[in-house]
Parts: C-alpha cells; sequence; structure tokens
C-alpha cells in the first residue's frame, strides 16, 4: 500500500471514497469493499482519501474531539484490507478555504479519481 501525503505526485487512475474513518467500522468495512471491488472490476487502484487533523478536530480547537482511531491504526487497518494507496490531506487553514470545484479538479487533475464511492450518513 502506498502513502502519500504529497497530492502533487504523478498518479495512477484510481476508483476512491473520502472520508475520516474513524474507527474503521462494519459500514466503512463494506465501503471499502466495494471500492475494491469497482476498482477491480475498472482494473484501476483502490484509494482511500482522509485528512489530517481530522475537520472537526481543526474548527473545533478549543474543545478536542475522541478518536477511536489514531492515523497509524486507520493505514494499518486500509493496509490489512488491501487498499491499494491513500492520500492523507493536511487540513489546515490553507486546504479548509478550498472550494468545492478546486476539490473536484484536485481528485480528477492530480489523484486521477475516475469513480468515487460514497455511503450513506444516518443523521
Amino acid at each position: 500500500m502506498k502513502i502519500i501525503r504529497n497530492s502533487n505526485l504523478e498518479q495512477l487512475p484510481c476508483v476512491v471514497t473520502i472520508g475520516n474513518f474513524d474507527g474503521v467500522h462494519l459500514g466503512h468495512q463494506t465501503l471499502l469493499a466495494e471500492v475494491k471491488k469497482r476498482a477491480h472490476v475498472l482494473k484501476l487502484e483502490s484509494a482511500v482519501i482522509t485528512f489530517e487533523p481530522n475537520p472537526k478536530d481543526y474548527f473545533s480547537q478549543n474543545k478536542p474531539q475522541t478518536r477511536i482511531s489514531s492515523l497509524r491504526e486507520k493505514i494499518e487497518l486500509f493496509n490489512e484490507i488491501k487498499i491499494d494507496r491513500v492520500h492523507i490531506i493536511k487540513f489546515n487553514q490553507e486546504f479548509s478555504k478550498v472550494t468545492a470545484n478546486e476539490f473536484i479538479s484536485i481528485l480528477i487533475k492530480k489523484l486521477k479519481v475516475k469513480e468515487i464511492v460514497v455511503g450513506e450518513e444516518l443523521l
């Protein structure tokens, strides 16, 4: 598994999911299995995009959030699931100002995302 912290590096096309993946629970595992399945069907790499620190932590610096998994633990779980690559995006003031269109451009042009797998969040 490749761990990528620099989104400017040349990438192979991929199927991706995006999230914080704290705990990598059964719902996350189902989502990751679908990423792997779609990547296999399309003959692309499977990928995860996650953020460090968690955006909730960034925006509530006065109220630290409880984490289930450290970044290292998440990476180990992604490796066990056999995800091809993990993009770790540094969530800071600069990244917090990236517009939706700019983020889509990063996904398509820099990370070579061909398909995004999303789940359903229950509120």
